[in-house]
Formats: C-alpha cells, sequence, structure tokens
C-alpha cells in the first residue's frame, strides 16, 4: 500500500518498465521486513520458562522498561528542580514531609508554627505550586 503511495520514477516509459519497477520494490520491501523480523532474536535454547504460579502481568510489574527508567530519572530531575525553586518556608515542608516523612505535629514544631494544621496548610500549598510547576514544562 506504501507503493501506490509514491510517485514512480517518470523514466517508466512501457508497462513492462512499471512491472520491472513495482517487482523490484516489493522484492526490496520483502528484505526489508525479512531482516526486521530476524533483528535482535532470541536464543531459543536459553529461555527458561516461568512458573505456573506467575502471571504475565506479574512479569511486566516486575521490571521496568528502560524508557520509563529513563522518563522516570528525568521526571525526578525536574522535580527536584522544582522544589528548589521553593521558598525557603515551603522547601523546608516539603522535605520534611515527604522527604523525611515526619508527622505534621513534628514539622510545625521544627519549622516554630503554632499547630500542625498551619503547617498542613503551607505544605498544601507548597505542594500545590509544585504540582502546578512540574505541569509547566
Amino acid at each position: 500500500m506504501r507503493l501506490l503511495a509514491t510517485v514512480p520514477p517518470a523514466e517508466l516509459e512501457s508497462e513492462s518498465d512499471v512491472l520491472k519497477y513495482l517487482s523490484a520494490a516489493v522484492e526490496n520491501r520483502l528484505r526489508d521486513l525479512n531482516r526486521f523480523h530476524k533483528r535482535g532474536k532470541r536464543a531459543h535454547a536459553r529461555e527458561e520458562s516461568l512458573p505456573d504460579d506467575v502471571s504475565d502481568l506479574d512479569v511486566r510489574a516486575l521490571a521496568p522498561t528502560p524508557s520509563q527508567i529513563t522518563m522516570g530519572r528525568e521526571k525526578y530531575e525536574r522535580y527536584l528542580e522544582v522544589v528548589q525553586a521553593l521558598p525557603d518556608r515551603q522547601r523546608e515542608a516539603v522535605i520534611l514531609a515527604r522527604h523525611l516523612l515526619y508527622p505534621a505535629a513534628t514539622c510545625a514544631r521544627l519549622l516554630g508554627m503554632n499547630s500542625p494544621a498551619a503547617f498542613r496548610t503551607l505544605l498544601a500549598r507548597a505542594l500545590a505550586r509544585t504540582t502546578l510547576r512540574m505541569n509547566e514544562s
């Protein structure tokens, strides 16, 4: 189908020239497909079957793909940039609550705030700003 969408060369004058052109094009396409399907084949002798109690979903969930790893790394680097750009108190709130996993009461005390509710408000604003900045790029 892709071949029919392309314009044939202008030097094709006879029907036999067109047939030769189409024949060569189909032959080249078949070669390309053959190369594609031979590329990167696994050695079937080295394959091991999975235990019966493991499903395909379990296997896929175990290992991220290389592109997922790269995307995750890029997203994490962007997250660090966004957190570093926050105002000092908001940055401290995010680090204490989300990275160090301190409870709100402890965070409020460390930041010299009057109550855990005031800290939670500060944290909510910091996380909202972080989310907005993460979605900007």
